[in-house]
């Protein structure tokens, strides 16, 4: 059972637990665990992970290498508006809604936000397989779980899939762990 300690004072500490049956009673064995901080490499690629890097898709283990100096570490500090880089060169990603009225540019993140029903999936695949794209990550939060495997199966496929990492955390998981989703992506 896991949890994230979220308050610490001198006589209590606050623990928020990333299960829904997390059971702690005084005296009971908390053990820290290192942090998991996952480094760019291609380990990941065609590969279904949760939100702790652990491997969904009957794969075997994914290694979390050791960052090295050409990967830049994630970002901890909050950068100012009038301090971030101007948006780069724009590329193609062969869906002419995206292109024409909202051109993405290299090094920009985006995400995808709507309601049931109405083709979130169905652009996410789009986008996964154009060639503009050398790897491709998704975080898939609060998504149902059966919509998982019909988004890779059908949406993504295994072309796609080769090239593009996927964090999961389904809606039936504490709102803890959906939160660590998109870090951990």
């Amino acid at each position: 059972q896991r949890g994230e300690v979220i308050a610490l004072n001198d006589s209590e500490v606050t623990v928020a637990p990333y299960s829904h049956a997390l059971q702690l009673s005084l005296g009971g064995a908390v053990f820290a665990e290192a942090p998991r901080t996952p480094s760019a490499h291609g380990d990941y690629l065609g590969r279904v992970v949760n939100a702790f890097g652990e491997p969904l898709d009957d794969r075997g283990p994914v290694a979390l290498r050791e960052l090295d100096d050409t990967v830049p570490a994630a970002q901890t500090e909050i950068v100012t508006s009038y301090a971030r880089d101007l948006i780069g060169t724009p590329f193609r990603t062969g869906v002419y809604a995206i292109d024409i009225f909202t051109p993405l540019c290299f090094g920009q993140r985006f995400g995808i936000f709507a309601g049931s029903g109405v083709g979130k999936s169905t652009l996410l695949g789009m986008l996964a397989k154009t060639e503009s794209f050398d790897a491709v990550v998704v975080a898939l939060v609060g998504e149902r779980s059966r919509e998982v495997r019909e988004f890779i199966e059908h949406s993504i496929g295994p072309q796609a899939l080769a090239k593009t990492a996927i964090v999961v955390s389904t809606g039936n998981e504490s709102a803890m762990v959906q939160r660590r989703a998109p870090e951990f992506a």
